[in-house]
């Protein structure tokens, strides 16, 4: 499994659900929209803390990234 493709399927099925924006979550983050498009589509390759502050801003934990069940 590529598990950087599953963990950004995973950021964008959690940030669909809640119904935010990625423009949104780039805004509040401060972080460039087109670096999480990069992360969401398994081609980015982001550090922890980077995910860390993408876990904590979802309310969600870091396990929830490693989720396999949707695919």
């Amino acid at each position: 499994m590529d598990y950087m493709y599953m963990i950004g399927k995973n950021l964008r099925r959690i940030r669909k659900s809640q119904n935010i924006s990625l423009l949104t979550v780039s805004t509040d983050l401060q972080m460039g929209q087109h670096n999480l498009g990069n992360i969401e589509r398994g081609i980015g390759n982001p550090e922890v803390k980077t995910l860390a502050r993408l876990v904590d801003y979802y309310h969600v934990h870091m396990k929830d990234l490693f989720d396999e069940s949707g695919f």
